[in-house]
């Protein structure tokens, strides 16, 4: 899955976080890992940054 290989490629770029802080993800991406088997939340705690995640709700509209 290309999307997998792209993620990883921002989560290992060198010096991320001198720039960004946090990164957001979506559930599916939560447990996803690198192709060494790394899960890409450990790998961004890793690279000093917090791993945080996105919630979305339903809203019905009457």
């Amino acid at each position: 899955m290309w999307w997998i290989a792209y993620r990883e490629l921002i989560i290992t770029t060198p010096s991320l976080s001198e720039c960004i802080s946090g990164v957001i993800l979506y559930d599916e991406t939560l447990h996803q890992q690198k192709k060494d088997g790394t899960s890409f939340v450990k790998a961004i705690t890793d690279a000093g940054m917090i791993p945080g995640i996105k919630v979305d709700t339903i809203s019905s509209r009457s």
